[in-house]
């Protein structure tokens, strides 16, 4: 059955959990202060690939990295993307090497906005005043955003 390809910068609230939760853990035990996308991104991939990944601040981005070379290829073949085992390290770098301009920019950092609230707000993270979020144990504990009770 045929998958809709989300719009460059679209990604459900599973992909986005893991992206935080990647991101998160990736800074500990250091906070982390505010959305910055290409760092949610980079981390993302470096920890599911151990591969170097680097996603610029640039409109549009400039991508490169060993694990960009690897999957980026899948991007522009929507066919071949609707066939990526969804949040493989290859689905996630061929639908974040899609976002090309302001506007897909702008929807990535509102759905992970969106998430790191509902993250906070639910207990995943805790908010110091004037520090930044810290991972909480329920964040620690659940890899994935649907295993949960």
């Amino acid at each position: 059955m045929k998958k809709d390809i989300a719009a460059p910068g679209e990604f459900s609230s599973d992909a986005l959990y893991i992206m935080i939760r990647s991101w998160v853990l990736s800074t500990a035990p250091f906070p982390v202060i505010g959305i910055r996308a290409p760092e949610v991104a980079n981390a993302l991939i470096k920890s599911q690939t151990g591969l170097s990944f680097n996603m610029s601040r640039d409109i549009p981005p400039v991508f490169s990295g060993d694990a960009y070379n690897t999957f980026s290829g899948y991007k522009d073949d929507l066919e071949r993307l609707d066939s990526l085992n969804e949040h493989s390290a290859a689905w996630f770098v061929a639908h974040l090497s899609r976002i090309e301009t302001t506007k897909d920019l702008d929807r990535y950092e509102t759905h992970l906005n969106a998430m790191l609230t509902w993250m906070h707000v639910l207990g995943y993270l805790v908010l110091i005043p004037d520090v930044g979020y810290l991972a909480t144990p329920k964040l620690i504990e659940n890899w994935t955003f649907s295993k949960q009770e």
